[in-house]
Parts: C-alpha cells; sequence; structure tokens
C-alpha cells in the first residue's frame, strides 16, 4: 500500500507557522536530553525569578544575591564547569562528578545574582508561574514548563522572521526554501532551549524586523512609528539588545528619504514619533539604571567600567584591527553554527570550514551581480534592493551592539581578548543569513542558488543532531553506553519532557519536514513554465 505525504496548505501565512511549529518540536527534541541548568547562567535567570516571588521588586545588581531557598534544587542537578564555578560554594557538581561522587559538601555560602542587570519585564511575568509551579510540581517541572514555553514563544518568533522573505526572491519556492533554511540555524534552539528573557526578546526582535521590512514608503508612516517606538520600549524592558531597533529605524528612514520614498517632512516626523513613543516607555527605567549604575543600559561589564571611572577613549583604545577576524567572524558568524550552553561544546572544525566557504561563496554573488548589472545581463528592482539593505543594517548593528558589549568586557577586565558570548548576534542573524542567501542572486542561476541553499540546509540539520547525539549528551552524562545515558538523563529530567518522549519527536520531526518539503516541491511545480 502506498502512503501519500499530504502538502502543506499553500499560503505564505501558512508555511510561515509550519516554519514555527517545525521549530517547537525541534526545540521538544532538545528538551528531552537537554539537562535542567545547561542553559547559559540559566540558574542565574531562575534566582532572578525566584527573588521577585520572595521580595515582590527586582534585584539590583552587586547588592542582590540568589535565595537560599534554591540551593537545594541547584545542588540536585548537574553543572557545566561554568556553572559549577559559581555555585560550587553551596556544594554543586560539574556533570563528571555528579555521576560518580555520592554526596557533595554544602556551604551556607552567598552568590551574588549577577543576572539582576536585566530588565524586569519578563521576569515579572515568569515569576508568579515558576513559584506556583515549583511549590505545586516541584523544581523540574517548573524549569522545563517555562522552557517550553519559551521554545513556542520562539517558534512565534521564527514564524514572523520568515515573512518578509517571500519578497526577496521573485519564485515562491525560492522563498520558501530560504525561509526553511534560515529557520533550521542549530543555535537558536539552544539559545532560547532555557528560562531567560531571551525568547521573548527575540519574538519582539522578530515583530520588529518584519514591520520594518514592510515599510517601502509613507503610506501610514506615523501610525506604524508609534507602533514601532511602543514595540522597541517594551522589548527594550525585556531585554537591551532589542533597543538596537532604535537607530536601525531611523536609518531606515533615512534611506527611505534618500531614494524619494518618503519626504523630508515625513522623516522628521516619523523620526520623533518613533522616538518619543519609546522614550515614554522607557525613560524612568534608564534614568534609574543612571541613578543606581551610573549607565543607562547596564551590563556587569558597562557597569564596571563605570565604576572605574573609564569611558569612550578606553573603548576606543580597546579596538583592533585582528577583530575583523576574531570577532565579526569567528564569534559573530562561525560559532553561531552551533555551540552548547555552558558546557561550550563545538562540533569539528570541518563543519565551521564547510560553512564559511559556503558563505564566501554565497557573498561573492554581490560583485558577481553589480557586474552583470553593468553588462546589462540582469537588473535589481527597488524592493529586492531595500530588502536587502534592510537586511544587511540589521546585521551591522547588531554586531556593533555586540562589539560594544565585547569592548566593555575588554576595558573592564583589562584583557587584550575580546570576550563576548556569539548567541548576542541572534536576535539579527536571520537578517544575516537571508542576506547571503539574497546575494546567491547574483550569479544570476537558479540551479546553483537551490544548490547552495540546500547545502546550508543540509549543514544545519547534521550539525544539530551531530553536535546533540555524538558531542553533547555523552559529556552530560559522562558515558557512551546507550542504556546508561537513557537512565541518567531520565533521573534529571521531569516526568515530560524526558528521553522516553524523544522516539515520538522524532518522528514528528521527520513527518513535519517532509511536509514542509512537499510544499516546496509543490510551489515549484506550480510555478514551472508548461509547454
Amino acid at each position: 500500500m502506498n502512503y501519500r505525504v499530504p502538502h502543506f496548505p499553500c499560503s505564505w501565512n501558512s508555511f510561515c507557522c509550519g516554519l514555527g511549529i517545525l521549530f517547537v518540536i525541534r526545540g521538544l527534541i532538545l528538551l528531552c536530553l537537554y539537562p535542567p541548568l545547561e542553559g547559559f547562567d540559566e540558574h542565574q535567570h531562575i534566582a532572578y525569578l525566584q527573588y521577585i516571588g520572595e521580595h515582590g521588586g527586582p534585584p539590583h545588581y552587586g547588592d542582590s544575591y540568589i535565595p537560599k531557598s534554591l540551593y537545594q534544587d541547584f545542588v540536585s542537578s548537574p553543572h557545566s564547569d561554568y556553572g559549577w564555578q559559581q555555585l560550587r560554594g553551596i556544594g554543586a557538581r560539574r556533570y563528571k562528578d555528579f555521576w560518580s561522587a555520592e554526596g557533595a559538601v554544602r556551604y551556607d555560602h552567598d552568590v551574588l545574582l549577577g543576572a539582576s542587570f536585566h530588565p524586569p519585564l519578563y521576569y515579572f511575568l515568569a515569576s508568579p508561574v515558576f513559584i506556583f509551579l515549583r511549590s505545586h510540581a516541584g523544581f523540574l517541572a517548573a524549569v522545563y514548563f517555562l522552557r517550553i514555553v519559551n521554545i513556542i514563544i520562539a517558534g512565534c518568533a521564527i514564524g514572523v522572521f520568515a515573512l518578509p522573505l517571500r519578497r526577496l526572491f521573485r519564485q515562491e519556492a525560492l522563498s520558501r526554501l530560504a525561509a526553511l533554511t534560515i529557520s533550521l540555524l542549530p543555535m537558536y534552539t539552544v539559545y532560547v532551549a532555557r528560562v531567560s528573557c531571551d525568547s521573548l526578546a527575540l519574538l519582539f526582535s522578530a515583530a520588529l524586523f518584519a514591520l520594518m521590512a514592510n515599510i517601502s514608503d509613507g503610506r501610514s508612516l506615523y501610525r506604524r512609528s508609534l507602533l514601532l517606538g511602543v514595540m522597541i520600549g517594551a522589548g527594550s524592558l525585556t531585554r537591551s539588545s532589542v533597543s538596537v531597533f532604535l537607530p536601525i529605524g531611523l536609518i531606515l528612514y533615512l534611506f527611505l528619504c534618500i531614494n524619494r520614498r518618503i519626504s523630508a517632512r515625513q522623516l522628521l516626523l516619523a523620526s520623533l514619533l518613533l522616538l518619543g513613543s519609546c522614550a515614554l516607555l522607557t525613560w524612568r527605567y534608564y534614568m534609574g539604571n543612571l541613578q543606581l549604575y551610573g549607565v543607562i543600559i547596564p551590563g556587569q561589564e558597562s557597569i564596571a567600567v563605570a565604576r572605574q571611572g573609564k569611558g569612550f577613549i578606553h573603548l576606543l583604545n580597546a579596538i583592533h584591527l585582528r577583530h575583523v577576524w576574531d570577532f565579526f567572524t569567528v564569534r559573530m558568524i562561525l560559532v553561531n553554527l552551533w555551540m552548547s550552553g555552558w558546557s561550550f561544546l563545538f562540533p569539528p572544525t570541518a563543519f565551521y570550514i564547510v560553512y564559511l566557504v559556503m558563505i564566501l561563496v554565497s557573498l561573492l554573488g554581490i560583485p558577481v551581480g553589480v557586474t552583470r548589472i553593468m553588462r546589462g545581463e540582469g537588473n535589481l528592482e527597488f524592493p529586492q534592493l531595500r530588502l536587502m539593505f534592510f537586511f544587511a543594517l540589521v546585521w551591522i548593528m547588531t554586531c556593533i551592539g555586540a562589539y560594544l558589549h565585547a569592548l566593555c568586557a575588554s576595558v573592564a577586565y583589562a584583557s587584550a581578548h575580546i570576550y563576548s558570548l556569539p548567541y548576542y548576534a541572534l536576535p539579527g542573524y536571520a537578517a544575516f543569513l537571508a542576506f547571503v542567501l539574497g546575494s546567491l542572486n547574483g550569479y544570476g542561476n537558479r540551479r546553483l542558488w537551490m544548490a547552495c541553499a540546500a547545502l546550508f540546509l543540509c549543514l544545519f540539520i547534521v550539525t544539530e543532531f551531530y553536535g546533540l547525539f555524538a558531542i553533547a549528551v555523552p559529556y552530560w552524562t559522562s558515558t557512551h553506553k546507550i542504556g546508561e545515558i537513557y537512565r541518567r538523563l531520565s533521573f534529571i529530567h521531569p516526568a515530560f519532557p524526558s528521553p522516553r518522549f524523544l522516539p515520538l519527536f522524532l518522528v514528528l520531526y521527520i513527518i513535519a519536514l517532509a511536509i514542509i518539503a512537499r510544499s516546496i516541491g509543490r510551489v515549484q511545480r506550480e510555478s514551472a513554465p508548461r509547454d
């Protein structure tokens, strides 16, 4: 008997929803294996939630400590080396020690709540849920419930990120393949599969990205500017990285004005509305930061720089030409292929070499396309030019924001080493990948474009599952025996999600991927010229 794989609904919005669902399934696969406190400083974000529940208000950086009511929960779960360095004073154990040691020495030790500089919006929303679930269902259930919620929020963000990509290509099949490829980036799942404010901030970033990408002239410009300002303000109260969309919006307006899509008067009024509506929501928060920490946008590094009396000149002196490779290429691009939580596990070097070569080949399409246009062999319409400019703008401004953080870290710790976590660039990474895939249009070869996009897609899928199953899982469990891996991961997981549900989600993943792939093939056949 032959079974036919049903095709996904052909509308673009439905396809984007399908990408979000596929992302959620991938996230659940990860959560079936992901240890409770593996995420980037996840115990700090959990402590933020507990602190609000116990004190009724947000913590203050430098003066607030992790509530001791969480100590037993933290000690009952294994930790990466980096998490262990912060919590070993209370008896926490690393993965390799957790599975071999019978007990741990506990101390009455105070641990600074290092995540307390984050804006409070997400934590005020999530704290009552965490407190309730922890008291009624236990610590693990509360952690994994919030993780699942974050995965769902991030799935919505991935679907929203994909919305503007339809206009980047003339053929919808190419747009669908590009959107699917971008959604499969492995680091996105690692980025949001933890208790933190990042998934909600990613949703704000995606919504701003989609709304700004849709602005091409002065229609409803003032209403859009008000909406964008409010969203940037709310997003900035979730995570400070969202504030980068404020200069992005202003530069986009200037670009439209230069191209005579809006007038100078519209540029001025729209900019004022954008700035004003954003300031209306955030001025009190930012002024409070200035009084408390001496900086408007707080971070561990920027606060340290302010308290040391250092300023802009010191940041300029920290800039080096080698950062073009060390920071912008390696950290912001290559490392974002895949990296595991606080364990900082990486796939083999060959994966990164292939990724870099594919990116360089794709970007080479820009000069090739310019040459073809000068020869009269092709053209670039304004909608595609505007989108490519916007994607480049989002990526550049995101990297600049991350670079400022890295410079603050270099100055604060008097280190020549440029330090910044690569996932700081992820809110702009969809724009980067869209720009890379859009650059392939310069070759003017449809088959070459589809081959390169398919290579990216395959690399992302292989990297994600190789990194998870071949690298991360043996490290977390300190064994390569399948039965022992299952037993140990089940021990540190709640009833759901847990390793027992892994086969189910793998099957769902294959089915969802097949349906989405079939929809791309269907659209390709429907758009193909007929004799």
